[in-house]
Formats: structure tokens, C-alpha cells, sequence
């Protein structure tokens, strides 16, 4: 498929979408730890991650779960991000992720190893992630380290090369800070 050409649709699609859907869930757990709301290991098959414009819908109002996942897994996962322009998101396809200590209120930290978009490569992160910003999605603090390989700089027509980057980041949905290197032969 041309790495160019992005799949898009309505923002109002994307947002009447749930913000995560699973297609196969395997729970694995023991009896106390359910009695404790905690569950060993999650690998979930199929998923795939709908956000919203930040700032442009409101989280929904819910209960928080009580119950903690030891480790979520999945992987061939999608995350697509609406945008500020109309019927445009961009797709990131997750080709391994895990994800420690998952719950409601608590700060997880996850290793992912990712297809970026823009400029396509391919991305190794790991970090910390959440609490998930409850009534402002884009507050949602997120920080780690990562190492960004083979992004081919030809997808925007009036460069060439192909860049390397690791460093650092830090901050919110909304505002990412980075540091680090970069190589572009």
C-alpha cells in the first residue's frame, strides 16, 4: 500500500467510534487475584485505538475500574489519531506492545515498537503513560525514551535521506517536549 496516502473519513466517524475496540481477549488470572481486582496477564488480538481531536469531544463521564492488569499485550495493533482538519487522522500501526501495571488511576509504563506515519519508519519506545486525563484527553501526562530508524524523508517531495533519531520525551498529549540526536545521511 503507498505510505503517502493516508485512509480518512469524517471526524464525526471517528468520534461515534468507541475509544478502544478488541477483537480476541485472553484473560489470565487466579481466583485471589480477582478477589484482589487484579489480573496477571491480558493479551488481547484485533485492537484497535480511536482518538479523538484533542480538545474536540469530551471523555465520557464513567466509573473508574478498580481492577489492575499486571501485563496487556498485543500486538498488529492499530492507534489512529483524529485531527484538527476535517476528515483527516493519522494511523500508527503497533507491531508489539506491552503494557505493565495497567489501571484506572495509576501511571502505567509500556515498551511498544511502532510504524510511525509521518515521516514512515519505524519507532521503538518504552515509558511511563497516564493517569489518563479524565476530562481532557490531551493532559494526559507521557514521557519515556525512543529510538526512531529507517524514516525515509522522501515522503515529503522536497527532501531526501533518511533519518535516525533517539533521545528523550516528556510532557502531555497535548504538548510533547523531545530531546536527542538525529543522523540523516
Amino acid at each position: 500500500r503507498d505510505l503517502h496516502s493516508f485512509p480518512t473519513r469524517r471526524s464525526s466517524d471517528l468520534e461515534a467510534k468507541p475509544l478502544i475496540t478488541v477483537g480476541r481477549l485472553n484473560v489470565q488470572g487466579s481466583y485471589l487475584g480477582l478477589i484482589a481486582q487484579k489480573v496477571s496477564r491480558v493479551t488481547a488480538e484485533g485492537v484497535r485505538v480511536s482518538i479523538p481531536a484533542l480538545g474536540t469531544a469530551e471523555v465520557p463521564k464513567t466509573t473508574p475500574s478498580k481492577i489492575t492488569i499486571g501485563e496487556l499485550v498485543t500486538n498488529n495493533a492499530t492507534v489512529e489519531f483524529a485531527t484538527q482538519e476535517a476528515d483527516q487522522f493519522l494511523r500508527f500501526d503497533v507491531h508489539q506492545a506491552t503494557i505493565h501495571n495497567v489501571g484506572w488511576s495509576i501511571p502505567f509504563r509500556y515498551e511498544m515498537k511502532v510504524h510511525n506515519p509521518e515521516p514512515p519508519g519505524d519507532v521503538a519506545v518504552d515509558g511511563k503513560f497516564g493517569p489518563w486525563g479524565r476530562g481532557d484527553a490531551g493532559q494526559t501526562p507521557i514521557s519515556g525514551k525512543y529510538k526512531f530508524e529507517n524514516a525515509d524523508l522522501s515522503f515529503y517531495k522536497a527532501i531526501a535521506g533518511t533519518l535516525s533519531s533517539s533521545g528523550n520525551f516528556s510532557g502531555t498529549l497535548a504538548h510533547i517536549d523531545v530531546s536527542g540526536t538525529t543522523d540523516v545521511p
